[in-house]
């Protein structure tokens, strides 16, 4: 984290007390019930309540007629308050090969609870894990139907790919503009990731006590879709 670089919003919800990312820091199994039980309906509008009033205080310093660019992937599970709150948003999800994206997921989590206590359950972070993900989608799924131009459904392999030609098509989707060409963006942040020296990320499921074909076997509807999307170009 950097004082004049970007940052997830997901600080924002946190200063509500409620937000999906406390269960990234600790096994909390009430807090964990409890939350899932307010995500139908958008029972969280309440936090995204203040999260946009927050939003509002920063805007009053940068002046009107922007648009906010928000990102955190809890925001996946509670997509149905931010458009109670938000109804003219519009969502970009960004689909990533369920075994990729759930041990990555892993991977974050035992680092963050590593900073709280001695010897995470690595067992127990694979199970929130799988559990986040299937959720996320469900939400998505159920969504989609009646929300279809407010979602924008985006291959993670095709954005690493082809990124200049990924974000042109987000950006004519959204009919938003840019003060930089698509272009420029990306080379600004490959110079700024080659500047950073960052160590490559690995990761993997057995660590986690997850196998591929047995727990992720439930996410085949999904993988037909990504690479439905794949196939659409990237962007759908």
């Amino acid at each position: 984290m950097e004082v004049n670089g970007f940052e997830e919003c997901i600080k924002l919800l946190e200063n509500t007390l409620i937000s999906p990312t406390f269960l990234m820091y600790l096994h909390a199994e009430e807090y964990k019930d409890w939350l899932l039980k307010n995500l139908d309906g958008g029972g969280l509008g309440d936090a995204y309540s203040a999260h946009k009033l927050q939003l509002q205080l920063l805007m009053k310093h940068r002046g009107y007629g922007s648009s906010w660019v928000l990102k955190s992937p809890a925001h996946a599970l509670c997509l149905e308050s931010i458009l109670k709150i938000y109804p003219d948003a519009i969502l970009i999800n960004t689909m990533r090969a369920p075994h990729e994206s759930v041990a990555s997921f892993c991977s974050l989590t035992r680092t963050i609870r590593s900073g709280m206590m001695t010897k995470p359950d690595l067992a127990q972070i694979g199970e929130f894990a799988l559990q986040f993900f299937e959720i996320s989608q469900t939400v998505l799924n159920n969504l989609r139907p009646e929300k279809s131009d407010q979602i924008i459904d985006v291959s993670y392999q095709s954005l690493i790919e082809n990124p200049v030609n990924i974000l042109e098509k987000i950006l004519k989707r959204t009919g938003l503009s840019s003060e930089l060409t698509c272009k420029e963006v990306v080379e600004a942040v490959r110079k700024e990731d080659s500047d950073s020296h960052k160590e490559k990320h690995h990761y993997d499921l057995e660590t986690y006590q997850l196998q591929h074909a047995k727990s992720l076997s439930s996410f085949a509807q999904f993988e037909d879709y990504l690479r439905e999307v794949e196939l659409a170009g990237g962007v759908i």
